[in-house]
């Protein structure tokens, strides 16, 4: 870039927005780490992981190891991805800026970049976290520096194999926020990363992160420290590090100690520049002890521990994993914890112009759930209303199945009562004739025990139709109908069941009033019988023709209306008709 060409930096609106999942790609020199996690009520999960071993599987430039990395992840689900570069392409620090408003925060951001780095020209790409007050100033940031070139010349042969990197930071913020979330009451210690060919140290002070730096210096270098030892070659001599203890070997355990011991005092020397710097404010305390914490692929050497504990005053290592290879992937889930924004320290370094295509990217993800959402909301609507409206159709179809049912129910309904009306209307003669029979002779026989109990002659017994009909076609040749023609053929067209009265004829011997006392003692002895509802008198009697003569006998003779019970005179098919025509016909006949 120009010289003149001003320094540019990134807002923090570019930072990535939490994603569910993410796939982090941890690119050392010697393996290459990759692990897929998954967030979800703020906890971080791992789901897949893969680790490819760049000497093992010959993986010889930077091309090679991205293609292979790329057929792994297009293999899985698209998830957004991020990459864990080696702190040295980075500057991490504690800067105090200046307070002021929202408005000039790129201008104090880009104060913060000129100190930190010393630099006044090139285009950087940077990330911070607000601290909590310290002695080291009121408003401190933990800010976070590289140049985009060297960044962007390390994520070039991921882009060009079609991995989209949305994430990218350093492995000692990567190595502070997992140690964050595995250790959260722990305030003082120092975190090394013993790589193969380098080694990550920070600095945490109450909490917060104080320093981090690098140094050139890893864990091959005591493997080839003992290479040519007893005719071993540098795998050999690697596989025995991890197996046996060398440290106490008598040929390997000199060179294997020196080598350990100089980057022990490189180490030692770090630290105690770290704690020159924090002493003025806080003095420690001579006799303390601070723990560091050893993480890396060769931090579980064996008897590693034991020597290093045995070197440095005040100082105590301790495995940072739970154990052994527990942490293989801690850089990978630290990158995680800050991708998906699940921890409170930000270090991302992703380039702007990757940035804002991620940006775009997220933005048409949210437009296209929206219109997808607003779609499947139309079509869930739209195949409600369309079972609603079957179901409505269905119910009104076995509506209407129901009442046709029930129609060709009612039409059989009628035809039935059609045909009982008809075979009623057949059978009534028949069953009115019989019924009249059984009671013409229930009645006669009752009239034969009443006649035991009175001195009467019965000149004439017959049903009420034949007793007044020839009275009734006498008169109706010489005066037309007569009142009782009229009742008697109202009679015949209503009644078809049952007759309902007899009268009987019966004659009296005596004075007058000596009949009338029989008579009436007859009637109320005949009224007594359950088969009459009533007895009553005729007052006037029709004249028959074929009658016997009244005066060739010597007593006076009277007429009965025996009217039968309703009980007993309806038949079970009559419908009332025959009651209201016989009360028609006997109320002009009969009196009280």
């Amino acid at each position: 870039m120009p010289a003149s060409a001003p320094p540019t930096t990134r807002s923090h609106r570019f930072r990535p927005s939490s994603k569910r999942g993410w796939a982090i790609i941890d690119a050392g020199s010697r393996l290459v780490k990759c692990g897929v996690y998954a967030a979800a009520a703020e906890r971080l999960s791992l789901v897949g992981e893969r680790v490819f071993d760049i000497q093992a599987e010959g993986l010889l430039s930077g091309d090679e190891m991205a293609s292979a990395v790329a057929e792994l992840l297009h293999s899985v689900e698209r998830l957004p991805v991020g990459l864990v570069l080696p702190q040295s392409v980075a500057i991490s620090q504690v800067v105090d800026l200046e307070p002021g408003g929202v408005e000039d925060e790129n201008a104090r951001l880009k104060q913060g970049i000129r100190a930190l780095t010393g630099l006044a020209e090139g285009r950087f790409v940077h990330d911070s976290s607000p601290l909590r007050p310290n002695a080291r100033g009121e408003n401190p940031y933990w800010m976070t520096v590289g140049r985009e070139k060297a960044i962007a010349k390390l994520i070039a042969p991921w882009l060009a194999n079609g991995i989209r990197i949305e994430f990218v930071t350093t492995s000692g913020n990567a190595l502070l926020a997992a140690f964050r979330e595995s250790h959260p009451s722990e305030k003082e210690a120092y975190l090394v990363d013993l790589g193969a060919t380098q080694t990550t140290m920070v600095q945490l002070i109450d909490g917060q992160p104080a320093h981090m730096a690098s140094l050139s210096w890893g864990g091959e270098m005591l493997a080839e420290a003992i290479v040519g030892v007893g005719g071993a070659g540098f795998d050999e001599q690697e596989g025995r590090l991890q197996a046996e203890n060398l440290f106490t070997d008598e040929a390997c355990g000199p060179p294997l100690r020196r080598t350990l011991d100089g980057w022990l005092d490189r180490l030692n020397q770090q630290f105690a520049e770290w704690r020159e710097e924090r002493e003025p404010a806080a003095p420690a305390d001579p006799g303390a002890r601070q723990t560091v914490y050893l993480y890396g692929g060769y931090a579980n050497l064996n008897s590693l521990m034991e020597y290093l504990n045995g070197q440095v005053e005040g100082l105590c290592f301790s495995a940072g994993a739970a154990s052994p290879g527990a942490d293989e992937h801690v850089l990978s889930r630290g990158a995680a914890l800050i991708a998906s924004q699940l921890s409170d320290h930000r270090a991302s370094l992703l380039p702007d112009s990757l940035a804002r295509a991620s940006m775009r990217r997220a933005r048409a993800n949210r437009l296209q759930r929206i219109s997808l959402g607003i779609l499947l909301f139309a079509v869930i609507a739209l195949g409600m209303g369309i079972f609603e409206m079957k179901t409505r159709v269905a119910g009104l179809a076995d509506a209407n199945d129901q009442a046709e049912s029930v129609l060709r129910e009612v039409e059989q309904a009628e035809s039935l009562l059609r045909e009982r009306d008809q075979l009623a209307r057949w059978m009534a003669p028949i069953v009115d004739r019989q019924v009249a029979s059984i009671e013409a002779v229930e009645t006669l026989r009752l009239l034969q025990e009443v006649k035991q109990e009175f001195d009467f002659t019965v000149l004439r017994f017959a049903d009420r139709r034949s007793y007044f009909r020839p009275s009734y076609q006498a008169s109706s040749r010489r005066n037309g109908p007569s009142p009782e023609g009229e009742a008697e053929r109202t009679y015949e067209a209503e009644s078809t069941m049952g007759l309902q009265a007899f009268v009987v004829d019966l004659m009296l011997e005596g004075d007058p009033a000596a009949q009338m006392d029989q008579l009436g003692a007859i009637v109320l002895r005949l009224r007594e019988e359950s088969l009459f509802s009533n007895v009553d008198r005729l007052l006037q009697r029709p004249t028959q023709d074929n009658a016997p003569r009244e005066s060739a006998l010597a007593g006076e003779t009277y007429a009965l209306m025996l009217t039968l019970n309703e009980r007993r005179s309806r038949g079970p098919w009559r419908k009332g008709s025959g009651r209201d025509a016989s009360a028609s016909a006997s109320g002009e006949e009969a009196a009280p």
